[in-house]
């Protein structure tokens, strides 16, 4: 009898295990390109309003293809870093901030828009595949959409201990004759702190401090040559919007042609110090900047260990190519892979 208990509890632990996972659906991984721009938009998790979270879902995959179809890119990085000497130690300080500002406006009609695909999990989380085709009906439309992307690693003591502090925040601003809907969604977070800020049409949504786990879309071998963007232990739109923020950047500031770089280097050494009090200060900044008009195109998405890997292109990154994803890890082992790079390997400049 014992021993039928214990299976059985085994049983239903491994049963709620796994209901704390949640699946995704299979074409999130591959989106072929229906029309000029293809976007995913997901709703936030657990909303209690079925039709609340279509409607959160769909306003924000239209504000994704805004953001593709053209959007204006102004990026700035600082990388400050300082080695003092005192009393026969060092102590070394370094901060990376990154900034990005997005801007885009897109005139449209509803009839421009199709939906391909509509899922919700057991999340409750609503996920819909859009396309959008410009057609000749007149533009009673049109939607404002505004992003903004700050992240900064800064060391919190002389131990080489770094902490992180991100920002992703989008306003969306859908305009017509009778008037003007706003939809926002903020996500801070600092060390261990974190709040997350969403309204849809004047609708406040809370966040439980809960934390989401989702079912792997692929292998690990999947992954040899991707680069993981973000978790998903507060939901998939956030993994998948800030993710795609930081990617986009990444891939702005690579058209070199439209980058200004500055660096300066300091020496400060303390006058009147004797031998065992020598203070000498060494201070290096480095500025990037860049402003470009861009264009994306999202390939999908893969989930591994709770993380989520997206797929892009850019035509102006990839002009021979600008609307095909070149995946490697179709390609056979004993294939060169020099002369096909992917996107993240060219946006963060690695050789085969």
């Amino acid at each position: 009898m014992k021993h039928y208990v214990i299976t059985g509890f085994l049983f239903f632990f491994a049963l709620s295990l796994q209901a704390q996972h949640y699946k995704t659906p299979e074409w999130v991984k591959s989106i072929p390109n229906y029309g000029e721009y293809t976007a995913i938009g997901i709703s936030d998790p657990r909303l209690d309003n079925d039709s609340l979270a279509q409607k959160q879902a769909l306003i924000r995959a239209k504000a994704m293809i805004a953001m593709m179809h053209e959007v204006e890119i102004a990026y700035t990085s600082e990388h400050y870093q300082s080695e003092t000497e005192q009393h026969r130690t060092y102590q070394l300080d370094e901060i990376i901030e990154k900034l990005a500002m997005y801007k885009s406006r897109l005139p449209y009609n509803e009839k421009d828009f199709r939906i391909i695909e509509q899922h919700t999990n057991q999340n409750k989380e609503c996920i819909i595949l859009l396309t959008y085709t410009d057609s000749n009906y007149a533009k009673d439309h049109v939607l404002k959409a505004n992003a903004e992307y700050y992240s900064k690693i800064y060391e919190t003591s002389i131990t080489r201990n770094y902490q992180a502090a991100e920002l992703s925040n989008l306003h969306i601003i859908d305009s017509t004759q009778e008037g003007m809907l706003h939809y926002r969604y903020r996500y801070e977070a600092d060390g261990r702190d974190m709040k997350i800020t969403s309204r849809s049409g004047g609708i406040s949504h809370d966040f439980p401090n809960y934390h989401y786990k989702y079912f792997s879309t692929d292998t690990v071998d999947n992954f040899i040559r991707y680069d993981a963007i973000k978790d998903c232990d507060k939901g998939l739109w956030l993994a998948y919007f800030s993710g795609w923020l930081y990617g986009t950047a990444e891939g702005s500031k690579n058209l070199t042609s439209r980058v200004k770089n500055l660096e300066d280097q300091f020496n400060e050494g303390r006058e009147n110090a004797t031998h065992y009090e020598s203070a000498d200060k060494q201070e290096e900044m480095a500025r990037q900047i860049a402003r470009n008009t861009m264009s994306f195109y999202l390939h999908g998405f893969s989930l591994y260990q709770n993380q989520m890997f997206l797929k892009l292109s850019s035509p102006q990154l990839n002009e021979k190519c600008p609307k095909e994803w070149i995946d490697l890890t179709t390609q056979p082992q004993d294939e060169p892979l020099k002369e096909k790079r992917s996107f993240w390997d060219w946006l963060f400049g690695r050789n085969k």
